[in-house]
């Protein structure tokens, strides 16, 4: 889906949703929502910055990556909320922050991160 804006033309895509679901006690958990949105030059079509988000919330951290090439949003219980990619980062810069996933939520984080971020936003290791 394209969405015009007044100086920059942003691709929306979604790639999956889950359900809510609930912990052992009964407490909501945090939406898992994977979506990517690119913002590129309307005149050249360069890529300008991504946003990858990893589940529903709002930030109350935002950690730097990558001498600011990357920042990772953290909802209040510490879990990843998305990514926001403003230049092309080493692979490993990515990696770092799938890790503070919790290990049964980092595989289908990794497969969503690898497979959505525009080539020319990674530098090779």
């Amino acid at each position: 889906m394209y969405h015009e804006g007044t100086d920059r033309l942003q691709l929306i895509t979604t790639f999956f949703k889950n359900e809510t679901k609930r912990n052992d006690h009964g407490a909501k958990k945090n939406k898992m929502s994977y979506r990517v949105t690119v913002e590129t030059d309307p005149l050249s079509g360069t890529v300008q910055a991504v946003y990858l988000q990893i589940r529903e919330g709002k930030a109350s951290e935002v950690v730097e990556f990558g001498n600011g090439d990357a920042f990772a949003n953290y909802n209040r219980a510490g879990e990843l909320i998305g990514i926001e990619i403003l230049a092309p980062c080493n692979i490993q810069v990515f990696e770092r922050i799938i890790k503070t996933e919790k290990p049964e939520q980092r595989k289908n984080t990794r497969k969503f991160v690898r497979g959505a971020v525009p080539q020319q936003m990674v530098v090779a290791a």
